[in-house]
């Protein structure tokens, strides 16, 4: 638990429920810092490095890191990000944005 927040506890009030966190998908990953549950990561790299020593990865180098947040970087879909059919409304709810 990091910063006190406990999750989805928090949100519930079941202590079944500490530590457990919607994790969303990893399309577009490299569009969408800063990372974490939280924002503490601001970048891919600085999230990877988060998860070791002790985390989910165990030994993982500077060349394995950066091959890694390359590899997240092909998950971005450019033609979703630049179709004008998915870019947020001027207006919403009767109100420019």
């Amino acid at each position: 638990m990091r910063g006190g927040d406990r999750g989805l506890e928090e949100v519930t009030r079941l202590a079944s429920d500490t530590n457990k966190f919607r994790t969303p998908g990893l399309r577009n990953v490299a569009l969408t810092a800063p990372y974490m549950h939280d924002g503490e990561a601001p970048t891919l790299a600085d999230a990877v490095r988060r998860h070791v020593p002790g985390g989910f990865f165990t030994d993982l180098s500077n060349a394995d890191t950066e091959d890694l947040v390359e590899f997240l970087g092909t998950l971005t879909d450019h033609r979703f990000v630049t179709d004008k059919r998915f870019a947020l409304p001027m207006k919403a709810c009767g109100r420019r944005l």
